[in-house]
């Protein structure tokens, strides 16, 4: 990935150095992240077994060798770095929901309800924000959740756009 200066960068959007060490110092101060000298100590840091961390840096190190990715096909261009030596920027991983689960109750056009099931005249709801789209759980398949606001978006957006035409 290229940086707002056309520079390789590791970053998933164009973010100055600055940006993302600051970024970094707020993660360290609330005890998500910490700058790691060794391999050891971001093992630990993370509450993994350390031979398997050193295995897993290896596997995707042999992917940057070789320009290819067979198991998460990673593209070329994004195999830039191998990881051998420190520091290491360490930061926890959390589970969540992504999503309004429960969301805004609305008609089978999109426009949302009252409380008491009464149309908001000229109000549309879509994706996430939609009751019952994420039942009891997110899906956990990429482009799930995007599948579904483009399709309500777009059929909200016809809606909106003929009740705009009244």
């Amino acid at each position: 990935m290229l940086d707002e200066n056309g520079e390789h960068t590791i970053y998933h959007a164009p973010i100055s150095k600055e940006d993302f060490l600051s970024d970094f110092e707020a993660l360290t101060a609330s005890g998500d992240g910490i700058v790691a000298q060794t391999i050891e100590e971001a093992a630990a840091f993370i509450g993994c077994d350390v031979d398997t961390l050193k295995a897993t840096i290896e596997n995707y190190n042999s992917y940057v060798k070789a320009g290819k990715d067979d198991e998460f096909f990673k593209s070329a261009e994004s195999l830039i770095w191998t990881v051998e030596e420190g520091p290491f920027y360490v930061t926890k991983g959390y589970n969540a929901v992504l999503g309004a689960l429960g969301g805004v109750n609305v008609t089978e056009k999109l426009e949302v309800l009252t409380a008491k099931d009464e149309i908001i005249p000229g109000l549309y709801a879509t994706g996430n924000n939609l009751s019952g789209i994420s039942v009891a759980a997110y899906g956990n398949v990429e482009g799930v959740g995007l599948s579904t606001a483009l399709t309500t978006g777009r059929l909200a957006g016809e809606y909106a756009a003929a009740y705009a035409a009244k």
